[in-house]
């Protein structure tokens, strides 16, 4: 247990210094949730480097946080809605910029279709939890094919 919220706060950190200080944007690893731990626990699952695992979290937390933020859309107060929209697509853009620094290409490239279906989804107003299960899937499926 030590192992994960050692992991989650050393991601949180690195994002932190990816976000650029004039967002209101907020990480805490405090809002952890079993989305996130069972991410975690998934991550520990495979021989990959802490660095590595730090990496594929933020790439998760970022997609996660992301979706959040363009789902809390509130249509009657014009100013919320756009903070929504922008920090949600700051946040994709984030997560592209992060796991190319990375140099996790081959994730981006793996959950190229899936951030396609979920936007579709996102404009539809469907679910937020299938997506989030899905998610998890394509992150499982993308450990299997290149860290297992």
């Amino acid at each position: 247990m030590a192992t994960d919220m050692k992991l989650l706060y050393d991601t949180i950190s690195m994002l932190r210094h990816h976000i650029e200080s004039d967002t209101a944007i907020t990480l805490d690893a405090e809002d952890a949730d079993e989305w996130m731990k069972d991410m975690i626990k998934l991550l520990h699952m495979y021989n990959i480097t802490a660095s590595r695992k730090m990496t594929l979290l933020g790439c998760y937390v970022l997609l996660r946080l992301a979706v959040r933020k363009h789902r809390e859309l509130a249509l009657h107060d014009n100013a919320a809605l756009t903070r929504s929209i922008l920090e949600g697509d700051y946040l994709f853009g984030l997560y592209y910029r992060f796991g190319v620094q990375r140099k996790e290409w081959k994730l981006l490239y793996h959950l190229a279709p899936f951030y396609k279906k979920m936007q579709i989804s996102l404009h539809e107003d469907k679910p937020l939890q299938p997506m989030l299960t899905e998610l998890r899937e394509e992150l499982h499926t993308y450990l299997e094919k290149h860290c297992a």
